[in-house]
């Protein structure tokens, strides 16, 4: 156990200086200090120490390393080299003495076991099934000794649950519900997204529903919610609702404008006999028949009488025309 603490003194820790790539080692820094008197009486800087040292080892070798001065007056100044030339001889002497040998690593006795911590801790606890794989660390504990409680730093709240999506045709809105077994003391995350667009927050909420306002026509919204508690969070629950395309209106056809008779023309309605109230009025030559138009219109036969008959009907009409006088028959007559 104090050998895998001295290995991480070397590969993270104070004695990185010390550290030899691919050689399994362990080692520490040491230095001494002055006193309060001593560092009055001979002047010395803040941070600077009498004596720097550093020891180490492998499976197969063991060295120990001091720097410093005969006389306690002069001092290794705290410049970042001066109090690491006790690491830097150990590396080289290290170094050289394990080339071409095989060093195996530590071995673990029965008596120890292996404990995975979460990082940071303290008191040290087991990591837990949630926790990062950056935040968990390996330690060494005696046997029937290791920590006995697991963190709940990085657990997950449980995911909200019966997440639905329903679009209202008539308010034209989508409604968002769900659930959630402590939602007294839950804030819920909600994220939205158009088709293919990419997903946005929408609302942080305490409550477990949501209203969306005028959704898009034609479009598919896909919608994620999770719940966060106290620095925690759960996973998504996801769901999605189609929006219908608007529905085209059908165009109004306006009717067709009445045709005017033109001259010449019969108007609708006409039958042979004439049409109700309008005059009939006929021409006849002679002894020809004469043709009578109007309402209830006749056709008028024998000398000249074409509104005699085309009148006839009319006679019981509110409004009706006065008969004309027929015209006075030629006095030379085509034989």
């Amino acid at each position: 156990m104090i050998t895998d603490m001295l290995k991480t003194a070397i590969s993270s820790g104070t004695g990185t200086t010390a550290n030899i790539q691919g050689l399994p080692v362990a080692g520490k820094t040491g230095t001494t200090n002055y006193t309060a008197e001593e560092k009055q009486k001979y002047d010395i800087p803040n941070g600077a120490t009498p004596d720097a040292w550093f020891a180490g080892y492998t499976t197969n070798y063991t060295a120990a390393i001091w720097t410093g001065y005969e006389s306690r007056k002069t001092y290794l100044p705290s410049n970042g080299y001066d109090q690491k030339i006790a690491q830097m001889l150990f590396k080289n002497i290290m170094q050289y003495a394990s080339e071409g040998k095989e060093t195996a690593d530590f071995k673990m006795p029965n008596s120890v076991e292996k404990v995975a911590i979460e990082k940071g801790s303290n008191p040290a606890k087991l990591a837990s099934e949630y926790t990062p794989s950056d935040q968990i660390i390996t330690e060494y504990a005696v046997k029937g000794n290791a920590p006995k409680t697991v963190s709940e730093k990085f657990d997950k709240l449980e995911a909200p649950n019966g997440f639905n999506a329903k679009y209202n045709k008539e308010a034209n809105t989508i409604e968002l519900v769900w659930k959630h077994k402590d939602k007294d003391n839950t804030q819920f995350v909600v994220t939205g997204a158009i088709n293919d667009g990419g997903a946005q927050e929408l609302t942080t909420t305490s409550e477990t529903s949501l209203t969306i306002e005028n959704p898009e026509p034609d479009s598919t919204y896909t919608f994620t919610v999770k719940a966060v508690q106290d620095g925690k969070e759960s996973d998504a629950a996801q769901t999605s609702v189609n929006i219908p395309a608007n529905e085209e209106e059908p165009e109004e056809v306006e009717p067709p404008e009445e045709e005017t008779p033109g001259e010449g023309q019969q108007p609708p309605g006409d039958e042979e006999g004439g049409n109700e109230n309008e005059n009939g009025n006929g021409d006849g030559n002679n002894s020809e028949n004469g043709d009578g138009n109007g309402n209830n219109n006749g056709e008028g036969n024998d000398n000249n009488n074409g509104n005699e008959n085309g009148n006839e009907d009319n006679s019981e009409e509110e409004n009706q025309s006065p008969e004309e006088e027929p015209s006075p028959p030629d006095e030379n007559p085509e034989e």
